[in-house]
């Protein structure tokens, strides 16, 4: 059972200092009667979870010390602490970070060194060795978080009006089907009246006005060209886009090879080459959406990983290559029996050659003297 705190022996000021105190709990209702209390140390403990109640009770926090504890995650509702301004998170074994830290508008500082991050959330936040990271690292998150949420957001907005459109569509649909079970009882209608010959007619002693069904082929001759008309602006458009898109997977293809041709090359121009374009892609990229931005991010390091990958691969490939080719050229050059066996070689071929052309010769003087009847 973990030991009960008098609180007032702890605090300070506005601090409350309750480090190194083998804490598997924070003591949530206590740390709350204590309104003044701005800055909470709970570093160096055996903290593993935060309650959802922490965020919730503790918002007049503006510095929070978790340093050095067994933290595997943070409550949802962490972005409760809108007047937080210094978070310390060092050496805990974190791998993700609620969305709600979008709310922390106020957070200037965040140590997250010694964590277990996910990839993402390590490049966003950085190595936090020193106040400048430190402070770059709070400033990326809350931005990233922010952009995360506006990404759900128009996610679940476009979900929602596909399946609206679905809906419409399934609507439509039944309208159709009613519409074409209509038209079929018109036809069916229509050809048991065009059955009625002119002889029943008179034998009834009288000539009846008979109803007869005439289609509407004008209309179907119309929406028959309508449509043919729309499958072939359709079918042209696609193949625009298609071209575009092979158009451009060609070119990306081509820069990328020259870019490995100019590294084997020229290793300098190339890294200068690429430092430029990474500035100019940093440039456009400012300029677009939150959320577009955050998948050009991903993207464009997935693409940059793969084409230093790459590179990095066919230069050994061709390191090899070479290796292997001056080691076979030397062979050949310092081995008296290898070039024993060339000239064997060669001489053959020479014998053969001279073989055939005096066979062609011979058979072409038979077919001279052959006479011309």
């Amino acid at each position: 059972m973990a030991r009960k705190l008098n609180l007032k022996d702890y605090i300070s000021d506005d601090t409350l200092d309750l480090s190194v105190n083998d804490l598997q709990e924070v003591p949530v209702k206590e740390i709350a009667a204590f309104p003044k209390v701005t800055s909470l140390d709970l570093s160096n403990n055996k903290l593993t979870t935060l309650s959802k109640s922490f965020s919730i009770s503790l918002t007049h926090l503006v510095k929070l010390d978790l340093a050095r504890n067994e933290l595997r995650e943070l409550p949802k509702n962490f972005g409760c602490l809108v007047n937080l301004k210094h978070l310390d998170l060092y050496k805990n074994k974190i791998e993700t970070l609620p969305l709600s830290f979008a709310n922390l508008k106020n957070l200037r500082w965040l140590d997250m060194k010694d964590n277990p991050l996910e990839p993402h959330w390590h490049h966003f936040v950085g190595p936090c060795l020193n106040a400048q990271d430190c402070k770059a690292a709070a400033k990326n998150v809350v931005n990233i978080a922010g952009m995360m949420n506006e990404e759900i957001s128009t996610e679940v907005l476009r979900t929602q009006a596909k399946q609206k459109q679905i809906e419409e569509n399934e609507i439509k649909e039944q309208a159709k089907k009613k519409e074409k079970q209509k038209e079929k009882k018109k036809r069916k209608n229509a050809a048991k009246l065009a059955e009625v010959s002119p002889k029943d007619v008179i034998e009834n002693g009288s000539i009846s006005e008979v109803e007869t069904y005439i289609p509407e082929s004008a209309e179907h001759n119309e929406l028959h060209v309508k449509n043919n008309i729309q499958s072939t602006i359709g079918g042209k458009l696609r193949k625009v886009i298609s071209g575009l898109v092979w158009s451009v997977i060609y070119c990306l293809v081509v820069f990328t090879l020259a870019l490995l041709l100019l590294k084997l090359v020229n290793e300098p121009t190339h890294n200068r080459i690429m430092l430029r374009l990474n500035k100019y892609a940093q440039s456009a990229v400012a300029h677009l959406p939150g959320s577009f931005r955050l998948s050009w991010h991903k993207f464009s390091t997935r693409l940059l990983n793969n084409i230093k990958y790459a590179s990095q691969y066919t230069v050994t490939v061709w390191q090899i290559l070479y290796k292997s080719f001056l080691n076979g050229y030397a062979f050949l050059i310092s081995d008296p029996s290898v070039d024993v066996w060339l000239n064997m070689i060669i001489d053959s071929f020479l014998t053969l050659y001279i073989r055939i052309c005096e066979l062609f010769n011979m058979f072409f003087s038979t077919i001279k003297l052959i006479p011309v009847s």
